[in-house]
């Protein structure tokens, strides 16, 4: 075998996944198994065993394989490295929230109140002043967000960061901003 990113093809790799349930259930050989494995398979690879064996026993991922299942287009693998990464950072983080749809954005940040480690302010500074709106709204997704940053939010000329704001920002809003609020929501 190759190492990593020198002379892998597909075909070298075609036979892995035979038998592999029968392999994953010794949990003596499991941890053995996928240790070497991460030292020597291609990130493509990686990608696809964590959609067959439990991947809390993958504890060092390489870099480049967590950004290839961020990239991924199957939500479960993505939910999988979610629940049991330890060790992405907060632009991972950020790249795999903001890889979902709003419907099932919020799986993902709330694992990130968990797993993410803490966003500095100048982070959340950045994010808040920046000129795109999306890139705004990741200010949002993340625990420990500055009051007065959420209250500048809340009055963000973006419709969608500006709603986003108001669950932080509302219990900081004074009676006029609130009401002017809630008229812009119900649509008066």
């Amino acid at each position: 075998m190759s190492m990593r990113g020198v002379g892998d093809t597909e075909g070298d790799w075609a036979g892995l996944f035979v038998g592999i349930e029968a392999l994953a259930a010794l949990p003596s050989m499991r941890q053995a198994w996928l240790s070497g494995l991460i030292h020597i398979a291609p990130a493509e690879v990686l990608v696809r065993l964590l959609d067959v064996v439990d991947t809390s026993v993958i504890l060092d991922l390489p870099t480049e394989v967590v950004d290839a299942v961020i990239a991924q287009p199957d939500r479960r693998i993505r939910r999988r490295l979610a629940e049991t990464r330890r060790g992405m950072s907060i632009d991972q983080w950020a790249r795999l929230i903001a890889s979902e749809t709003d419907a099932h954005r919020g799986r993902f940040q709330w694992l990130a109140t968990w797993h993410c480690p803490k966003v500095p302010e100048a982070q959340f500074e950045r994010w808040a002043h920046d000129p795109d709106p999306q890139t705004r709204l990741q200010a949002l997704w993340f625990q420990r967000l500055p009051q007065r940053l959420a209250l500048a939010l809340a009055a963000d000329p973006d419709p969608a960061v500006r709603a986003e704001a108001c669950g932080y920002a509302w219990p900081h809003l004074d009676t006029g901003r609130r009401s002017a609020l809630g008229r812009v929501f119900k649509g008066v």
